[in-house]
């Protein structure tokens, strides 16, 4: 166990802890304090197997691997129960349509199943760039290189992953004169076999210390320094690592101990202009977010129940916090679908319909002969 995880749990059993201390044990102390000890001790170890059982919100655990009909893996993040954003190059070429296992990494890295089922990929409309895996940067289709997830076969248990803050460039300077506010971290699954990171069995390059190919990692504790604002300065000081460039990795900026997502782009080209923020083609710019809301707000039929149902998203500012965007599921349930468009202009009525058309229209009040 790390040593964060420790120290994480000596301050819950803190109280415990003084509340013991003061105690004052006579007679058949050792008794007593041998049962204080078990106590004690069994309260610990549920402590340690609850922590176990949920992501530790240190961790960003609404970054997930996507796997598209067994073939394409890709990260995303969790941005309700049945929305996850990625991008559109990770869902090119897949149809409308896709089986998609959602998996999300424990703080070891072992990777956990929440989701398998069909799901209905959305990629941005305009987006005709390249499909992964790519590590070129095509623009101007990088500026629509954003696809939304939506599971259609069960939910995602947000008890587990929690949902993402969206981080866009027109929010506030994101650090502050405090080092802490400057650490910059990508938290995504690398791939060891990519070009750009020369993983190819070359182990003398930063972050390449694997020879194996093609695995996937959950990346943690990349920081960013601000007097190097390029991507190739990171630098790995975690147990886990993963190459710099990623699966249509979200990036992720610490900020008073919240991780936000900022843009979700290929991962070695995400260089930063003088004012802090990254250039347009990575971040989640109104080109992106916009589609983001417009593609969620679908109605979706059901043809087990005959009905639309509707589980769009309802994005806006954190409470409090005017510095991310939060998103949200609206209310499901069974809606009102679209009436049929009108065989015959007003006032007339169809006597020979014909698919979605009408060989014969009369005026209304008339008899079909």
């Amino acid at each position: 166990m790390s040593r964060a995880r420790l120290w994480q749990q000596y301050e819950l059993g803190k109280p415990l802890i003084g509340w013991m201390s003061a105690k004052r044990w006579s007679g058949d102390g050792i008794v007593r304090k041998s049962s204080t000890f078990i106590l004690l001790l069994a309260v610990f170890t549920f402590l340690f197997a609850r922590s176990e059982l949920r992501a530790d919100s240190a961790e960003a655990p609404w970054v997930v691997e996507v796997v598209i009909d067994s073939a394409e893996r890709c990260s995303g993040s969790v941005l309700a129960e049945r929305w996850i954003l990625t991008t559109a190059r990770c869902l090119k070429g897949f149809g409308m349509q896709a089986n998609v296992t959602v998996y999300y990494a424990d703080r070891e890295g072992t990777p956990r199943e929440i989701y398998d089922g069909r799901s209905v990929l959305h990629a941005h409309r305009y987006y005709q760039g390249q499909a992964f895996p790519t590590w070129v940067i095509d623009i101007p289709n990088a500026d629509y290189d954003v696809g939304l997830i939506e599971l259609i076969r069960g939910s995602i248990d947000l008890s587990v992953t929690g949902r993402a803050k969206l981080y866009t460039p027109s929010r506030p300077k994101p650090w502050s004169t405090a080092g802490a506010n400057r650490d910059f971290v990508m938290i995504g699954w690398g791939n060891t076999d990519d070009p750009v990171c020369s993983c190819l069995g070359n182990t003398a390059e930063p972050g390449c210390e694997s020879t194996t190919t093609g695995r996937k990692f959950l990346g943690t504790g990349y920081s960013f320094d601000e007097a190097q604002r390029n991507a190739e300065s990171l630098r790995s000081h975690s147990e886990i690592f993963t190459c710099l460039a990623s699966s249509g990795a979200p990036w992720l900026l610490l900020i008073g101990g919240e991780y936000l997502v900022i843009a979700v782009e290929h991962g070695t080209h995400y260089p930063f202009d003088q004012s802090g923020y990254t250039y347009h083609y990575a971040a989640l710019i109104s080109t992106k977010t916009d589609w983001i809301w417009d593609a969620s707000r679908n109605l979706r039929y059901e043809p087990t129940t005959g009905n639309y149902t509707a589980f769009g998203l309802s994005c806006g500012g954190g409470v409090g916090d005017p510095g991310y965007i939060e998103c949200f599921e609206r209310d499901g349930g069974t809606v009102v679908p679209p009436p049929p468009v009108p065989l015959c202009p007003r006032g007339r009525h169809c006597c020979e319909p014909m698919g979605d058309e009408c060989r014969r229209c009369i005026p209304d009040g008339a008899q079909c002969q």
